[in-house]
């Protein structure tokens, strides 16, 4: 999901040392960034970019599973930032939102609400990731009585 819809769209980064790229389509030309450069880097761009993630539309867990994440060049995914600045929280964060996400959905059926505009469009102009009209769930009380032969 943050693959999908990450939170912030830019991360901000400051050049650390001097760096040189060539240019892609033209290997003859490149270009260098400066020590102390602040360079802004597009998050949703990377993670919607097919040369890393094939048909980018779909959501698709398999992507992250240990052999998947292998193929995947180094620095294409941000969803907890990356480098020196990457969030302390992040092991963390993934062990609380896998205990809430099966807690939710051991005790609830989640139907989506007819107020949720489907396809989910996003909102350009905000600040953060958000979908436009916002997105509606009802949540259904599950009978979790166990019965024992």
């Amino acid at each position: 999901t943050l693959r999908k819809y990450p939170p912030l769209m830019v991360m901000t980064r400051e050049c650390t040392e001097e760096t040189k790229f060539v240019v892609p389509d033209n290997p003859d030309q490149e270009f260098k960034i400066e020590k102390g450069c602040h360079i802004v880097i597009s998050v949703l761009g990377m993670h919607h970019d097919p040369q890393y993630y094939p048909d980018p539309d779909t959501f698709d867990p398999d992507r992250f599973t240990k052999n998947a994440k292998h193929a995947l060049p180094k620095n294409c995914f941000f969803g907890f930032g990356d480098g020196p600045r990457i969030c302390l929280g992040q092991r963390f964060a993934n062990m609380q939102i896998k205990l809430g996400i099966i807690s939710i959905v051991r005790n609830f059926e989640i139907r989506v609400n007819s107020k949720t505009k489907v396809p989910v469009e996003m909102v350009p102009e905000s600040f953060v990731l958000a979908a436009r009209g916002g997105l509606w769930l009802n949540f259904y009380k599950r009978n979790n009585e166990t019965t024992s032969n």
